[in-house]
């Protein structure tokens, strides 16, 4: 018994002394687990914001280029009105010249006829004298 009581001794002599150690090491093991999930839930807390802030630059740049492709569709489409109102001057002006040269041209017509007339005039008259 006597062995038996020492070892029972023994036993709650070093699980006394155990027991706060094990208590120790159980508070740093969870403290240690703790602060790896903090850290690993930190991380993770920073790859998401950084993915967020990522699909946020993403999507802020998009609708960046969605308006820069707006305005260069519209600067294009301005530049296109604005050639497209060049040519329709250039051709007004065309028109106009060519109208000018077809007065031009039927006022010299006029004029041929009213020769031919007077030289038709003058040849009956001639005629006429040529004749008597």
């Amino acid at each position: 018994m006597h062995k038996s009581n020492s070892n029972s001794v023994l036993q709650m002599s070093l699980g006394f002394y155990m027991e706060p150690r094990q208590k120790s090491i159980k508070e740093k093991l969870i403290t240690l687990q703790s602060g790896r999930l903090t850290k690993s839930r930190k991380s993770f807390d920073t790859f998401s914001n950084s993915k967020a802030n990522s699909l946020e630059a993403f999507d802020f740049n998009l609708e960046e280029t969605c308006v820069q492709l707006k305005q260069n569709k519209s600067v294009d489409l301005e530049m296109r009105l604005f050639n497209a109102k060049q040519d329709l001057l250039q051709l007004k002006e065309k028109v106009q010249s060519l109208d000018d040269i077809t007065k031009s041209h039927f006022m010299r017509i006029q004029n041929i006829d009213e020769e031919l007339a007077s030289a038709k005039r003058w040849m009956q008259v001639r005629h006429k004298y040529m004749c008597k």
